[in-house]
């Protein structure tokens, strides 16, 4: 059974690609230009020499070279406060497949994955008693991440030779050239012992565009669901897959009132986050949060046990929220977020999926 789908960018989005595009790379200016090093060597009229002199001490090229702009291998639009305000360092370049932008199906199944399973930890009583007792077990001295993680995991999913995920197929995008992308500032925001929300760090990243759409498939394999199969120690939990829009808009749902509560603790700054999630709810189709900058939050299962007795010292033996002096611990966890700044304040990591019938 396949199912297409239209996935429509609701808040900017970031897939990296491991790579990070150096200030020597680009010229910014009314846009981002990304500079073709190799052709911009190749110009005679470039001082090549200088230049890998200069390099050594990390220059940005428009000040060095700003005609560098004909040698571009392709430009962004920019965000609103970069046109204020000129900031100059690494950029996370996104994901790319022969210079064209996609979104890879992994992303998209992870965070299937992880409202799956939280969904299950929820309704499941006891899939969630042996989730409490392994996170209980690993918060005392002794207790192993590692095998808890693969413990939950074959508990619910299966081993990893026979996990019911296997029969989830979703397909990468379609591509698309690079103007789907905007070059957006990113705030890393980090609440102080005051209690105070703080703006700690800019960071520049290429994202997809709020409203860019692009197609993908989803498809359940039956093979992974037949008898047989079945025999050999498959979970047999097609259910979920066939409820996919269900459970990822319960999961988004919990996750939308999460993210308001923390934001409106902490003023006028924020109100266009709690506007953005009150209209998130409103949404057709499913939700997904994907990706780079969407928080521990978003992508745990632990939230579920955030007030347990026990949650505490798990954070203690993993220095979760941990401080340099006293108190040593911050009373809220996760304490950070990371924030786009543009014409409006906006999360990341926000897409919509609808069926295409």
């Amino acid at each position: 059974m396949i199912k297409k789908y239209k996935v429509e960018i609701i808040s900017p989005v970031h897939i990296g690609s491991g790579d990070k595009i150096s200030p020597i790379e680009y010229i910014l200016e009314d846009k981002f230009y990304r500079i073709n090093m190799d052709s911009l060597f190749e110009d005679k009229d470039f001082p090549r020499e200088e230049f890998i002199e200069k390099a050594k001490t990390q220059i940005y090229l428009g000040d060095f070279y700003s005609q560098a702009k004909k040698h571009k291998s392709y430009y962004l639009e920019i965000c609103e406060e970069l046109k204020r305000r000129k900031i100059i360092k690494e950029v996370l370049e996104f994901i790319k497949s022969g210079g064209k932008v996609f979104i890879p199906g992994s992303s998209l199944k992870g965070a299937i994955r992880t409202a799956i399973i939280y969904y299950a930890i929820k309704n499941k009583e006891e899939i969630h008693s042996f989730v409490k007792n392994e996170l209980i077990k690993l918060s005392k001295k002794g207790g192993d991440r590692k095998r808890a993680d693969d413990r939950i995991d074959e508990k619910f999913f299966g081993k990893t030779t026979h996990d019911f995920m296997k029969g989830l197929i979703v397909s990468d995008s379609n591509l698309f050239y690079t103007d789907v992308l905007k070059l957006q500032l990113v705030k890393v925001l980090s609440v102080n012992v005051a209690n105070k929300l703080q703006q700690k760090l800019d960071l520049l990243v290429e994202a997809l565009k709020i409203g860019s759409k692009f197609e993908i498939s989803i498809k359940i394999d039956d093979f992974y669901f037949r008898e047989e199969v079945k025999e050999l120690g498959f979970s047999n939990k097609k259910e979920y897959l066939e409820n996919l829009p269900k459970i990822c808009n319960e999961y988004a749902k919990e996750l939308i009132e999460y993210e308001m509560k923390f934001f409106k603790k902490y003023g006028n700054w924020y109100k266009d986050l709690i506007e953005f999630y009150e209209d998130l709810k409103e949404e057709d189709g499913f939700l997904l949060r994907i990706s780079w900058g969407t928080g521990w939050h978003s992508m745990s299962i632990a939230r579920l046990f955030q007030e347990e007795s026990f949650f505490f010292e798990l954070r203690k033996k993993f220095k979760l929220g941990k401080r340099k002096n006293p108190p040593y611990f911050f009373n809220i966890f996760p304490k950070t977020r990371k924030v786009v700044v543009d014409d409006k304040i906006y999360p990341l990591g926000w897409i919509k999926l609808e069926e295409v019938k």
